[in-house]
């Protein structure tokens, strides 16, 4: 029998935090994360567009900001995963900017422990 492999899976994290004025300006801030991902046999895809707001701090006039982050990644062996992940900042929804230099793309080496 033929087992049933969804197209890809969708899912949204939202996320309320407080952090001390000493490690973020922005104290009280919500983030919205739409979560699209596809596991294609050793290929992994996830899309995140993520808005963050920010209700204290200097960052709180601007509304929601939208942040996309991306990730590409191959599973070698069971345990070794090598992958690119990239994260922007767009800006505010309302006036996006023109283009990004706000953003960090990092390669990622992992190594899958059995417990």
């Amino acid at each position: 029998m033929e087992q049933f492999q969804p197209i890809m899976s969708c899912s949204i994290s939202q996320e309320f935090a407080y952090q001390r004025a000493q490690f973020s300006a922005d104290t009280w801030t919500y983030e919205l994360r739409p979560i699209i991902d596809k596991q294609l046999g050793r290929r992994y895809f996830a899309f995140n567009p993520a808005f963050d707001k920010s209700f204290h701090g200097p960052s709180a006039s601007q509304g929601f900001i939208f942040s996309p982050d991306a990730k590409v990644s191959y599973d070698f062996t069971k345990q070794i995963t090598g992958g690119i992940e990239y994260y922007g900042v767009l800006g505010p929804t309302q006036n996006l900017y023109s283009a990004s230099h706000h953003c960090i793309t990092k390669m990622i080496l992992g190594y899958r422990f059995d417990y």
